[in-house]
Order: structure tokens, then sequence, then C-alpha cells
């Protein structure tokens, strides 16, 4: 893996948990890379990674997938923290488009990750046996590996960009079986009411009263129609200010347009 996990791992312990439990995990672990000396873009082995992440298990008392889905919740915090927040905030406008676009995302960070990256591949669709449902389906190279970081990360996603917390029912495991190319996982809210919030096909209903449009029956309009008549107008009251208004006017103008 490369060192962009090893890193996170060392900055969400020494966070939450303190140095100390840092320096136990990685004497634990068999790991001698030295306090922030994890090189983001270089490689290092899975096998070094999950030592680190068992013996992590072991200090804190946690088990492995709960490290794992701890890691992918905080590893969202700390791509935010580090110049990623107002790309991960256009993702789209509800958890469905959001995730849909994770894909996207990957590619178009492709340049900047390190060569040899391959990236997980991430599907959804709406639930056709449970009503306003989500089924998010990932496949990874890894097979299983990394599954509990894919749930913690969706977590963060759901409750930073969506203020929405959500369960999460894995219906099947990659490698299970034989036939199982991928997991999937059915995605639900915790509240009902706030199930719009997973895809744009399932808008909260509204009983309010409608009240007539008043743009409704209007002809169609060029949008520029106004702005001419606006510019008209300016132009006649330029003309009867001073000629310090008009270079004052024209000033701005350069500036601006």
């Amino acid at each position: 893996m490369f060192g962009w996990i090893n890193d996170c791992t060392e900055s969400l312990v020494t966070e939450k948990f303190g140095v100390d439990k840092w320096h136990e995990i990685k004497k634990k672990g068999g790991c001698e890379v030295a306090d922030g000396a994890f090189i983001r873009h270089q490689y290092y082995t899975d096998a070094s990674t999950v030592s680190l992440v068992v013996a992590a298990s072991e200090v804190l008392g946690l088990t492995v997938d709960q490290v794992l889905e701890a890691f992918g919740q905080y590893f969202m915090e700390f791509t935010r923290k580090n110049g990623y927040e107002n790309l991960l905030s256009c993702q789209g406008s509800n958890l469905r488009l959001w995730l849909s676009n994770l894909n996207a995302l990957h590619d178009h960070l492709q340049s900047s990750l390190p060569q040899g990256f391959v990236a997980p591949v991430f599907w959804v669709e709406d639930d056709q046996t449970f009503k306003d449902c989500i089924l998010l389906h990932y496949f990874s190279e890894r097979g299983s590996l990394l599954v509990p970081i894919v749930v913690g990360i969706v977590k963060e996603i759901a409750s930073f960009h969506f203020q929405l917390e959500i369960k999460m029912e894995r219906l099947q495991l990659q490698g299970e079986k034989e036939d199982v190319k991928f997991t999937t996982w059915r995605i639900d809210t915790c509240e009902p009411e706030n199930r719009w919030k997973l895809s744009s096909d399932h808008l909260p209903s509204r009983e309010t009263k409608k009240e007539p449009n008043a743009f409704q029956n209007a002809p169609p309009q060029c949008p520029f129609a106004a702005m001419a008549k606006d510019l008209g107008k300016s132009k006649l009251s330029e003309e009867s200010k001073p000629n310090s208004d008009k270079a004052n006017i024209v000033t701005f103008l350069s500036t601006y347009v």
C-alpha cells in the first residue's frame, strides 16, 4: 500500500490516543519508520501495513474491523485537512450522486497519485426490494481486505456532507463464494424522514397548498433583454453626468469586465 495509508494511521493514533500509544503500536508491529517519516507516494508492503493495523487492534483493545472502520472515517477528515475539502464538497447533492462520482474522482486524481495505484470501483443503484434505500457495490483488486475502511468512509461522507446517519447492511462479500465478484451494501437512514438525502428520486413529500406561479403563463423572453434595457438606461444616465463620473465608470468597467 502507499504511504498515504500509513501516514494517516499515524495521524489518527497520535491525535486520538497520543504519541505513546503510537510508539507502542509501532514496536508491536515491527515498524522502524521514524515518527512523521512515512512518504505518502512511496510503496509499503501490504504485510507491513496489516501488521500495524493488527498491532493497533491489540494495543487499543479493538477488533481489526473496528480499527479499519475508524481509519476510514478519519481518512476523510485527513484528506479534507490536506487540501481536498473543496473538491470533496462538489461531488454530488445527495449520497447516491456523491458515491456515483467516486470513480470520476479517482480518474481526476490519477495523475497526482503514485504510479501503480489501482483504484477500486464503485457503482450505486436504487434498491428494488426496499423502497427508498440504495445499493452500493464495491470491487477491489485486494478483494475484501479493505471493506471495513469503505464502511467508515461512506459513513463519514454521509455525516459530514449530508448531516446524515446511515445504516449499512452488507448483502455479499467479494470472494466469500467463487461467484461473488464484488461487495454490496444496502444503505438506509437511521431516521426515515431523511431518506430523501440518499437519492434525488426520493424527495420529501410536501402537502402544502400550491400557490399560483406568476411566471407560469409568461411568454418566453430572451434572458439578455432586460440586461440590454438596463444598459440603455445606464448609458442615458451616464451622458447626463459630469465627465469625471464617466471616467470613474470606464475605470470600473475596464477593471471587472
